[in-house]
């Protein structure tokens, strides 16, 4: 499980109380209006066992497209990578990398305003190795985030994200289905036009 990166959430808070007080325009959501955005998380967790500490670290970058069917939802698609690095006692025990690619939708709360709360949702596939193991397998997942609007066409995403995964971890002769469920807090910037 992900935590929420130590640094991401006083970064959100201080671009938000900029941009809360910066008076700048924010368009309507308006339907036929589209987007694009960039988001990341890092994160870091101890392992601690009787005998064993060690450590998880993880980056994660997700791109998004979103097309507006009305002024309150969107619809698009998004392509992610995930890295996730994991040692016990000094030695790396697992070191993966995933690429998902999916389709998700978001819900505004409001579409208008400098700050717009949002809930999504999301499924896909993922695709990706951990040394000579191939995983495949895909996942779904839940979104609570906000827009908090910089300038006219671009804003701030900060979001929490919560997934779930079945995959099928495979050295060419076993196969072992992985189950797993990740929590992730993402921050990045979105562009409307």
């Amino acid at each position: 499980m992900k935590s929420v990166s130590a640094f991401g959430i006083p970064i959100a808070l201080a671009l938000l109380s900029s941009c809360n007080s910066s008076g700048a325009a924010a368009p309507a959501f308006q339907p036929g209006m589209q987007n694009v955005g960039l988001a990341f998380s890092l994160a870091k967790d101890d392992i601690s066992a009787p005998f064993d500490e060690g450590e998880i670290e993880s980056v994660d970058l997700s791109g998004n497209w979103g097309y507006f069917v009305s002024p309150n939802v969107e619809v698009g698609a998004s392509l992610g990578y995930s890295s996730e690095q994991q040692t016990l006692n000094g030695t790396t025990f697992i070191d993966s990398d995933l690429t998902a690619i999916g389709i998700n939708s978001r819900y505004y709360l409001v579409s208008e305003g400098q700050v717009r709360p949002y809930l999504g949702a999301g499924f896909g596939l993922l695709n990706g190795s951990s040394g000579d193991i191939d995983i495949d397998g895909n996942y779904y997942g839940l979104a609570a985030g906000l827009a908090a609007f910089l300038s006219e066409s671009v804003a701030l995403d900060a979001r929490f994200t919560k997934a779930w995964s079945t995959e099928d971890w495979s050295d060419g002769i076993d196969t072992a289905d992985i189950d797993r469920d990740m929590f992730a807090f993402l921050v990045g910037f979105t562009f409307y036009f």
